[in-house]
């Protein structure tokens, strides 16, 4: 009887934060919709900062499940994040677990840059109901695997960066994919392709793919103020670092109270990136044997755990979060509440969760050409 009641109140950390996020996807969307509408009578600019109010909104309910409720624990180490001064960025970072994404709203809530950020992200995930047409519309880019292929749409999408002032936090995996120590094959490719290219061959981070960020630093130049390079490690205080395990998934992020994610930051201001292609190719690689020795440093068995260098935590208060979460809950409970709104409610989603899918197969890249 004990055993059952602990496996229901586990599975309610992550069930409850799923329904919610998941639940409220039609209201953020019609909402979002209604003001997409309206916006064509303005300049470029005056959408992208309403809709920054929007994507703010949604991701601050994100991050008060995945760090407030959860207890999750922020610790810095290398440069200071400029907290208080919102800049024009490119964020760079190793990727080895599905929760990556919801540690770079962790991160720029503290800057008060969430509703700036945008993501490279996979072709494939377009094609996620409703979100994959957001986020088209928010500024992300979707790339396919094949290096200078994508380069015009790349292009094109940051000239529109530059062209309408957007503001950003470009986020950047540049590994493609992510490092799971349980995919051994996935690893293996990756040391061999840098063998086999001349390239540094690295234990704890896949050789990056460097096209993008090489575009985006020299298209964006002129409003970029830095590179933001981040290293990212998990621990989950009640296990043992080491043997390295496989990244977290959104479910079992939620199931470990007070992960500790262990932050190294570098900034790099505009002033201090290389120029060129080839310098900045060379320098994407450069950045990336530095990681792999901070992710050695972190698997070591004197060392296990954290990365050199002076800690700070930089505490997120339950006032930034928490309103978000009360006003998309009840919004939420009181659509759901009448026989009438929940017959909306399911109309919602299967209309605009099946043309969001068929714009984006269908018209998306016709648009965009």
């Amino acid at each position: 009887m004990l055993l059952s009641i602990l496996v229901h109140t586990r599975s309610l950390r992550f069930g409850i934060p799923a329904f919610v996020l998941v639940g409220v996807s039609p209201h953020f969307f019609s909402g979002w919709l209604v003001w997409r509408l309206l916006s064509c009578m303005f300049p470029r600019r005056v959408y992208e900062r309403v809709d920054e109010i929007f994507y703010n909104s949604y991701q601050s309910l994100v991050t008060f499940f995945f760090e407030t409720y959860n207890g999750t624990k922020l610790i810095f180490y290398g440069d200071d994040l400029p907290v208080g001064k919102k800049e024009n960025v490119i964020y760079i970072s190793n990727h080895q677990a599905a929760v990556d994404w919801v540690i770079t709203d962790m991160i720029a809530i503290r800057q008060e840059s969430l509703g700036r950020i945008r993501y490279v992200l996979k072709s494939g995930l377009r094609y996620l109901p409703l979100y994959g047409c957001y986020f088209a519309q928010h500024g992300c880019l979707y790339v396919r695997r094949g290096g200078k292929k994508n380069d015009s749409s790349i292009r094109r999408c940051l000239c529109g960066f530059v062209k309408h002032e957007t503001p950003f936090w470009l986020v950047i995996f540049p590994e493609g994919t992510r490092y799971d120590i349980s995919k051994p094959n996935v690893i293996k490719e990756s040391q061999d392709f840098a063998r086999s290219n001349g390239l540094p061959v690295m234990e704890h981070i896949l050789t990056p793919r460097t096209r993008a960020t090489e575009l985006s630093i020299m298209e964006l130049e002129s409003q970029l103020d830095a590179v933001y390079d981040f290293t990212i490690a998990y621990k989950d205080p009640n296990k043992p670092v080491l043997p390295r395990k496989g990244g977290l998934s959104l479910t079992e992020f939620l199931a470990v109270n007070q992960c500790e994610v262990h932050i190294h930051l570098e900034r790099i201001d505009i002033g201090d990136l290389p120029k060129g292609e080839n310098d900045i190719r060379n320098w994407v690689f450069t950045q990336f044997q530095k990681k792999d020795k901070l992710m050695s440093y972190f698997y070591n068995k004197e060392t296990c755990g954290k990365f050199p260098g002076k800690r700070t935590e930089i505490i997120l208060r339950t006032r930034r979060t928490f309103p978000y979460f009360v006003f998309w809950s009840g919004l939420l409970a009181a659509t759901l509440a009448s026989a009438k709104g929940r017959a909306i409610y399911l109309r919602l989603w299967s209309v605009m969760g099946l043309s969001s899918v068929l714009y984006m197969a269908t018209l998306y890249d016709w648009i965009q050409a």
